[in-house]
């Protein structure tokens, strides 16, 4: 047993301790600029990769743990030429500067190739913004958008980012960042950006990653002032966000606010319930309704950072209010109204923390608490009858992140995250089967990767771990679930920027929380909605394979993938009497097979366009089998003239079922917008689907005891105009924003809220 202690020991001393080397320095250009974001890079005598490393704001660089005696130092810039030395090791660590010069010729197969979007040695994409798409663009998400990476979807409007096989989560200089923080980014200042689509290292854990890499300074103050207002219906947001720094130290503030006022939308079709005393149909002809809503926001952070670590403290309030959504219908004949008021406001504190500790590991921390207060109305009128209900929910949250990363000599890694999640939530009804609900859950996650470079064009990577929830209802059992999880990703590159990858995934979801109430609501005179505390696990399964290639002017992404779910929630609907009753089931299996195609295209330099599309199949058995196919494109193309802008976007429809089980048919949309970029100021002007009277969604629902078949009329899916200004100053050095998570959290809570 000793012997074996001692063995263990030793080898963790060898992992620890396997290097002892140091070099640092600083790069500047022949006009002593500083570098920032430069590539430094030790090679071994054989010219194989030691470690690597990349400049900080001022140029420095500082590599530890290097175990070679004699080798090589590579250092590269963008837009610079390389310089290659020789590098020998004694007793002291080694200082060494570099002066580059403007570019004029690449070195033989030392620099990347001239690609504007590049696959990395380590798996990921790598994109550089031009000028002008950065000068033309309204913070990080237009950014995006304008730089059309194959893969990634942006929605201008909503912000939303995703992948041709999921969500995307942002990072901001590695550090996860909210909507509103990339919103804000000066995007002037960001240097590149990256795209995970197998997320490593640090990025363990999630589905993919775009990552800004931004420019930092250590003195001066930033500030901008934007506001967008949409006209055909009324909505505008306005904001404010500004960052003074000094030394390490920086202070940043973020405040926006947002007003809407619009029709709600109209509903034209017919609902049947199937009753005991026979079928009941519902024909429905909406008349007039308005919304209101108002939402705030302010975050402040505070920064602290060094070579070694960095220290961050945030607070944050939301406030989200809709005190007034109303629908008026005839429904039969007869006049039907509902209406609605929904208060929601949140406060939390965050701090983050970051570590650089020797032979090139990492260790993060990242720990939150939050509470959120939520207020709910809803009245239902008819010729018949009048039901009212009231709630009002109170949330604790709390979250804790830590993330150790570990790279060695010849590129293999190991990663492990664990993440905490602690939820308390109490609900007080009025005219309700219930006086209150509580709830609580507390869920563990564990990942540890390991990422292997089978040859220098194949990299494997192996990701087991699981998950375990806790939840306590009321006066019901506490339930404990425990799943193991497991990814195999393999990627490989191919001559010429191309490269194939292929996963495997085994993973689970564990049941809403909001879902497992035994509260329950009356919609209307024949249907009731209610929790179900039964719910099981679902176990997922999945597949994807993804061809990529990458040239001066050509980008190319095709994904298809195939995901099967077992005891997947979906509505359920049951007869009770005269009424049906909404809940949950999990007798249910979901298959869904997702495929897409995306394709950049840049003829000139400031020329782009985009085309993507794909085929998508939703197919669903066991409570209910029903089915939903479609085809799907989408074209944007953006020009650039001078200080302006020009850029166009189409959509096709699509369909998609859901876990209602319905069909949503989506309708066509398209768009026009010319902008304008002069000093300190940008101004951008459009109009979406112009000459559209009517753009209507689609919904089809069918179920032995209730089904449904209507038109919805949206009024922003309708043509409307916008107007965006933005002005920024700064003082001394201009200073991107911080990357600290805000949070913008979507309340998961017992209250159940009418779909209207």
């Amino acid at each position: 047993m000793k012997t074996h202690i001692v063995l263990l020991l030793i080898a963790f001393s060898a992992i620890c301790c396997e290097a002892h080397n140091r070099i640092s320095g600083y790069v500047m250009s022949n006009s002593l600029d500083s570098l920032d974001f430069a590539i430094v890079r030790v090679l071994g005598p054989d010219s194989a990769l030691v470690a690597h490393a990349t400049t900080d704001s001022i140029g420095h660089y500082d590599i530890r743990g290097i175990n070679i005696e004699t080798g090589f130092i590579h250092v590269s810039s963008f837009g610079y030429e390389p310089e290659l030395r020789a590098i020998r090791f004694s007793d002291n660590d080694l200082i060494l500067d570099f002066r580059l010069a403007p570019k004029s010729q690449q070195l033989n197969e030392i620099v990347v190739n001239g690609s504007r979007i590049t696959k990395t040695s380590d798996g990921h994409i790598t994109a550089l913004p031009t000028k002008e798409e950065k000068r033309h663009s309204f913070g990080g998400i237009d950014l995006l958008a304008n730089m059309m990476i194959p893969g990634v979807s942006v929605d201008r409007s909503s912000g939303k980012v995703s992948a041709v096989f999921g969500d995307v989560t942002l990072y901001i200089n590695g550090i996860k960042a909210t909507l509103q923080e990339v919103k804000a980014l000066n995007a002037g200042d960001v240097i590149r950006v990256e795209y995970y689509d197998a997320p490593t290292g640090a990025y363990i854990g999630e589905n993919a990653v775009v990552n800004y890499v931004v420019r930092e300074y250590t003195t001066g103050y930033f500030g901008e002032i934007s506001a967008d207002q949409k006209f055909g219906y009324w909505d505008g947001t306005y904001g404010f966000a500004s960052k003074l720094s000094h030394n390490n130290t920086s202070v940043q503030l973020i405040t926006d606010y947002n007003f809407k006022r619009s029709q709600s939308d109209r509903k034209t079709g017919y609902t049947n319930y199937s009753l005991t005393d026979g079928i009941v149909r519902e024909d429905i002809a909406g008349l007039d309704g308005n919304t209101k809503t108002g939402n705030g926001k302010v975050y402040v952070d505070v920064t602290n950072k060094t070579q070694e670590r960095t220290l961050r403290g945030a607070a944050w309030f939301n406030s989200n209010n809709t005190p007034e959504s109303s629908q008026c219908e005839l429904v039969n004949g007869l006049l039907q109204s509902k209406r609605t008021v929904d208060n929601l406001y949140q406060g939390g504190l965050r701090i983050f923390q970051r570590y650089n500790l020797h032979g090139k590991q990492t260790v993060e921390f990242n720990a939150g608490a939050s509470f959120t207060k939520n207020d709910y109305s809803y009245l239902f009128e008819n010729t018949m009858s009048r039901i009212f209900s009231e709630s009002s929910n109170k949330l604790w949250n709390a979250d804790i992140t830590a993330v150790y990363n570990k790279i060695f000599s010849r590129g293999n890694s190991i990663a492990v995250k664990f993440i905490d999640f602690y939820k308390n939530s109490r609900v007080d009804y009025k005219y309700s089967n219930i006086d209150y609900s509580t709830l609580w859950s507390n869920e563990e996650i564990l990942f540890i990767q390991y990422m292997h470079p089978l040859s220098k064009a194949v990299r494997l990577s192996i990701q087991p771990g699981f998950s375990a929830l806790q939840y306590k209802q009321d006066s019901r059992e506490q339930i404990s679930t425990f799943s193991p999880r497991l990814g195999v990703r393999c990627s490989v590159r191919l001559p010429r920027n191309m490269y194939l990858m292929g996963t495997v995934n085994v993973g689970n979801s564990f049941p809403n929380i909001a879902g497992l109430t035994t509260a329950e609501k009356s919609v209307n005179d024949y249907l009731i909605m209610r929790g179900n505390p039964d719910i099981k696990n679902t176990k997922l399964y999945s597949t994807m394979w993804v061809y990529g290639w990458n040239t001066q002017k050509f980008g190319l992404q095709a994904m298809a993938q195939y995901q099967y779910n077992h005891h997947i929630p979906v509505s359920s609907y049951r007869q009770e009497g005269n009424h049906i009753v909404e809940s949950w089931t999990t007798d249910e299996n979901a298959g869904y097979f997702n495929s897409n195609i995306s394709l950049s295209y840049r003829p000139q330099q400031n020329l782009s366009l985009m085309l993507s599309g794909g085929y998508n199949r939703y197919g669903y058995t066991g409570y209910q089998s029903s089915s939903a196919e479609s085809f799907d494109g989408r074209f944007e193309i953006v020009y650039y003239w001078r200080d302006f802008a020009f850029s166009g976007n189409v959509s096709s429809p699509q369909r998609v079922m859901g876990m209602d089980l319905a069909k949503v048919s989506t309708p066509w949309q398209y768009g026009l917008a010319i902008g304008y970029s002069v000093t300190s100021w940008k101004f951008e002007a459009g109009i979406n689907n112009p000459f559209l009277k009517d753009n209507n969604y689609w919904f089809v629902s069918f179920n032995p005891a209730y089904n449904y078949n209507y038109n919805l009329r949206s009024q922003s899916a309708g043509c409307h105009g916008y107007v965006k200004v933005m002005f920024s100053f700064d003082g001394g050095k201009k200073l991107q924003h911080t990357e600290l998570k805000y949070d913008d959290e979507k309340t998961e809570n017992a209250m159940i809220k009418i779909r209207q």
